[in-house]
């Protein structure tokens, strides 16, 4: 029986954070699509990814990037054309799609920011109101959201910082205690505060960690925030 020849997108999932990368459901190796732009993203990488650690793979040939059109009248061609846009407006777009991930990744920003519930992705007034935006996308679960598009953003973030911090050569550190309306756990986070080559002041988060029972002096002191990560 002849081994089934598989897509390679069968075997990889584009990454909520940077569209341009996708990670191998195989090994969890992230792999370029081949340019930081949406117009010139191909499968070239992935497949030599698979062929070279994946040899058992079996993949199926490329889909021509065009195919030839058949000779007909002007008139008849473009009616066709008008015919495929509107059928290609309605249809829902792929989880993979770039426009997809450009809004999953609005929307685990808006979570961030705004510090609302993953859950907001459930709520029915929410759903409806993005419908109605955009009635192409569909709104990934509250779960996904929790595990994989936050996390990924987090990770973006905290790289881009780690970034810029290396370059600071003095840095002011400040910490405080506070508490989210999301919920009742008291939190302590470390701040680092530099002034930029343009003479402009910049602060950003390095730590934050749960801060248990009262925010005395005491308890302040003896926390080790290394010890929550």
């Amino acid at each position: 029986m002849a081994q089934r020849r598989s897509n390679v997108w069968e075997y990889f999932t584009v990454n909520a954070a940077d569209n341009s990368r996708v990670t191998c459901n195989l090994c969890s190796t992230s792999v370029s699509r081949g340019s930081k732009s949406a117009s010139a993203f191909n499968t070239s990488n992935m497949r030599i990814h698979l062929l070279g650690q994946h040899p058992s793979v079996s993949l199926a040939a490329k889909t021509p990037r065009a195919t030839e059109v058949a000779r007909s009248p002007a008139g008849c061609e473009k009616k066709q054309q008008s015919v495929m846009a509107a059928f290609s407006h309605g249809k829902p777009w792929e989880f993979n799609d770039p426009r997809s991930l450009r809004l999953t990744r609005l929307i685990a920003e808006m979570i961030a920011v705004d510090d609302q519930p993953f859950s907001v992705v459930c709520d029915d007034g929410f759903r409806r109101l993005v419908h109605a935006l955009e009635p192409r996308y569909t709104l990934p679960s509250d779960t996904y959201m929790r595990k994989t598009a936050v996390p990924e953003l987090y990770k973006l973030v905290r790289d881009t910082v780690h970034k810029v911090v290396s370059k600071v050569e003095s840095m002011s550190l400040t910490t405080d205690t506070w508490t989210t309306s999301m919920c009742s756990e008291s939190l302590i986070s470390l701040t680092g505060h530099w002034i930029d080559a343009s003479w402009q002041r910049q602060s950003a988060v390095l730590q934050t960690s749960h801060l248990p029972g009262s925010h005395t002096a005491a308890n302040i002191k003896e926390k080790n925030p290394v010890s929550d990560q």
